[in-house]
């Protein structure tokens, strides 16, 4: 072949290539699809908590106080000391509160005394009846007694017999005597029941008169005595028995519950007034620490709480948790407490859930107690924590990264959607309860699949 057909052959594949690289780069390619990450499916233990922070409370606090008034005269401890219980914390003057109890005292024993008196007076409440008065064989002052001595001279006239007095006879019978139970106060008693009995066919009887003789004249008869100082006779009518007998003065005595009634007051007085005497001193009701005390020696105390006593051998934390996150709280779930101390974490358990919330600049959350379940020595009232309550687990369960879940659906290796249901959800994984099975990739998506959200649906709630 002579070198001038090799060289036209050359510039001929030259000019293709050429032509074919003008093609290839004029071509228009399809956009390439973005690197993607891609995570299998794995098993284990997925956790879900709710956090919050809060600080070392006291639930067993105890606001001690005095129960009366008066002048501080001792203080025996100050804030930061222990004591145990019974210890003497302080003390007020005991003057007017010793006053009122001897007070009380005597009142009682007054009203004891006065029922005693109507215990012995026989009265139990029933019918009481007096016996009639019998008149007198003596004359009275103003009725002098009828003559029979003779003047000398006749007279015809019969002698008139002086007024009758208006006296029936009265019989008087014992007709029962018992002996109930005794008294309130102890002591025996009688009860008696008599009948009176007035005789219907007994007249007066006038006074003898002496007669007329030849010889004799008897002396004029007195005028009729005044019949308002003549005795009378008196019977106390049957009645209910509810008063007993007059006493001196005129008023009428207690009756037997009167006084009963009485001793009765009297003993709750006495009471409320050993009990104020007892309270011009306070007492440890259990071991403790002095957390506050609110006066000094001299001061005058009227009201409120002198002492403040805490156990701070058993601490709490108190944690304000928001209101998305406390319906997946109860009682008994376990905690991770976190306190700003070398040490680390501690583990408790939710104690106490407060019923009611509590409203800061319109953010509605609510306390939990937390108790240690080892509290650590050293502990402090009203150190900050952070906690992290347990309200789910899924152990040995099929998960995903929380990212790779978007709306309940996932996007596998080659792109194609799958929905999936889900379980527990922590703050990076959430288990797969059906759709995927462990091992299959699935597509996790960058921030820029996102467009930027917050929050997208893989956040809690959503």
């Amino acid at each position: 072949m002579t070198p001038t057909r090799l060289r036209a052959g050359g510039l001929a594949l030259a000019a293709v290539a050429l032509v074919t690289t003008g093609v290839i780069l004029l071509r228009e390619d399809p956009p390439a699809r973005p690197d993607v990450e891609l995570v299998a499916a794995r098993r284990g233990d997925v956790t879900s908590v709710a956090s919050a922070a809060g600080n070392t409370v006291d639930d067993g606090i105890h606001d001690l106080a005095f129960s009366t008034a008066g002048t501080v005269e001792k203080v025996y401890v100050k804030t930061g000391d222990k004591v145990r219980k019974g210890d003497l914390l302080a003390r007020v003057d005991d003057t007017i509160a010793r006053e009122n109890y001897n007070a009380a005292k005597a009142s009682l024993a007054a009203a004891e005394d006065q029922l005693d008196t109507v215990d012995g007076s026989g009265s139990t409440g029933g019918s009481f009846a007096a016996p009639a008065r019998q008149p007198r064989d003596r004359p009275q002052a103003n009725c002098p007694r009828p003559s029979a001595k003779p003047s000398g001279q006749a007279s015809d006239r019969p002698s008139t017999p002086p007024p009758s007095t208006g006296m029936r006879a009265a019989t008087v019978s014992l007709t029962k005597v018992t002996t109930p139970s005794p008294s309130p106060s102890g002591r025996p008693w009688r009860q008696g029941e008599a009948e009176v009995h007035l005789d219907p066919t007994s007249e007066p009887s006038p006074s003898p008169s002496p007669t007329a003789s030849p010889s004799a004249t008897p002396q004029p008869e007195s005028q009729p005595c005044d019949q308002s100082r003549q005795p009378q006779q008196q019977q106390r009518p049957q009645g209910g028995g509810t008063r007993l007998p007059q006493q001196q003065g005129g008023g009428p005595q207690m009756t037997e519950a009167e006084a009963e009634a009485a001793v009765t007051r009297a003993k709750n007085d006495l009471n409320a007034a050993e009990d104020a005497l007892k309270g011009v001193v306070i007492r440890a009701p259990s071991a403790g620490t002095v957390l506050q005390v609110n006066g000094a020696e001299g001061d005058q105390y009227t009201e409120g709480a002198f002492v403040s006593l805490g156990d701070l051998d058993d601490l709490q934390v108190k944690a304000l948790f928001t209101q998305s996150d406390i319906g997946t709280l109860k009682t008994g779930q376990q905690a991770v407490i976190t306190l700003g101390t070398p040490e680390g974490a501690y583990e408790g358990t939710v104690s106490h859930i407060d019923p009611m919330a509590t409203t800061t600049d319109l953010l509605v959350r609510y306390g939990v107690t937390i108790s240690f379940d080892d509290q650590p020595a050293g502990l402090r009232l009203g150190q900050t924590a952070t906690v992290q309550v347990v309200t789910g687990r899924a152990p040995d369960a099929v998960h995903v990264p929380a990212r790779a879940v978007q709306n309940d659906t996932v996007t596998l290796a080659d792109g194609a959607k799958r929905k999936v249901t889900t379980g527990v959800r922590s703050d990076t994984q959430v288990e797969i309860t059906g759709g995927l099975t462990e091992g299959e990739k699935v597509e996790l998506p960058g921030a820029s699949a996102l467009n930027g959200e917050f929050p997208d649906s893989t956040f809690p709630g959503l």
